[in-house]
């Protein structure tokens, strides 16, 4: 009964919410889990942003294949391992701005 008074105050406190359910942290702890262990969004490395690409890679050849997909697009890739899955964060520079006509 306790840990189901807990997760109100923390959906109070973050503005989490879980889904349908009765409020206890043992109905949602999976959605939970997911939200507290997130990658990073940006990693910074040689004074260069790197944005993640959303996927959480299980084997380094998966995550090779989508690097170099990314490089053959232009982008800098960066690969990180991390709890077991590897990361992979890119950025691109923008050479020329699009502006709208006038």
């Amino acid at each position: 009964m306790f840990t189901c008074l807990i997760i109100p105050l923390v959906r109070l406190r973050w503005g989490l919410r879980f889904g349908k359910g009765n409020g206890c942290w043992f109905s949602h702890r999976l959605s939970a889990e997911k939200f507290l262990m997130s990658p990073n969004l940006s990693l910074t490395s040689d004074g260069k942003k790197f944005m993640w690409d959303g996927q959480s890679y299980s084997a380094t050849e998966e995550a090779s294949a989508a690097r170099e997909t990314y490089q053959s697009q232009g982008f800098e890739v960066r690969a990180v391992e991390e709890g077991g899955k590897v990361l992979v964060y890119t950025r691109r520079v923008v050479k020329a701005s699009a502006t709208a006509p006038q």
